[in-house]
């Protein structure tokens, strides 16, 4: 009887240190799939992290060169128009010196012709005076 009690509380003793390797095994086994999940977890998110840091970066080198193309655009315009501007103002220069020109001219031949009448005058008056 004393053999058989003795007998009977190894078995219980072993089962229950299978039972604790067991549990101990499954606690261990749980804690290394919720570590794999962390892990996993905080993987995705410094990824995920990466992604907009980039995303952000790429938009800010988009705006940039949009506001430098716009810059560009806004200088070539400026001095296309300071060209036309330039053009014009060279053509009502040149109109102004053909007008000035034009009218110097017609002046000129109007007081060689009034100084031809007049010589005219003189000579038929000398002509007339003697004869």
């Amino acid at each position: 009887k004393i053999q058989a009690v003795h007998r009977g509380k190894k078995t219980r003793m072993e089962l229950l240190k299978q039972k604790q390797v067991v549990e101990e095994e499954e606690l261990t086994a749980a804690a290394l799939k919720i570590q794999a999940v962390h892990r996993g977890r905080k993987t995705r998110m410094e990824l995920l992290k990466e992604k907009q840091e980039k995303d952000e970066m790429e938009a800010a080198a988009l705006k940039i060169q949009a506001v430098h193309r716009g810059k560009k655009t806004r200088m070539e315009l400026l001095k296309q128009k300071q060209v036309v501007e330039e053009e014009e103002l060279t053509a009502a220069a040149l109109k102004i010196q053909a007008v000035h020109r034009g009218r110097k001219t017609r002046m000129e031949l109007l007081k060689e012709k009034q100084e031809k009448d007049e010589m005219e005058a003189a000579a038929l008056k000398i002509q007339a005076v003697h004869r």
